[in-house]
């Protein structure tokens, strides 16, 4: 929440177009998110990517 580039009127924005987005907010958090908040950033990664494995090398 602390992005200089994409404020929080703008995420107000993208929430509206995308109402069933998931959004999660990082108060303490500027431009490089991973950075400021890997700790709460990294488990929801992986738990959006768990659902969506990627297929073996040579069936992509």
């Amino acid at each position: 929440m602390r992005e200089p580039v994409f404020t929080p009127r703008i995420l107000a924005e993208w929430t509206r177009r995308h109402p069933h987005a998931a959004v999660h907010r990082f108060p303490r958090a500027g431009h490089l998110v991973m950075d400021d908040a890997g700790d709460e950033l990294g488990p929801l990664i992986r738990d959006f990517l768990l659902p969506h494995p990627q297929p073996p090398r040579g069936q992509r």
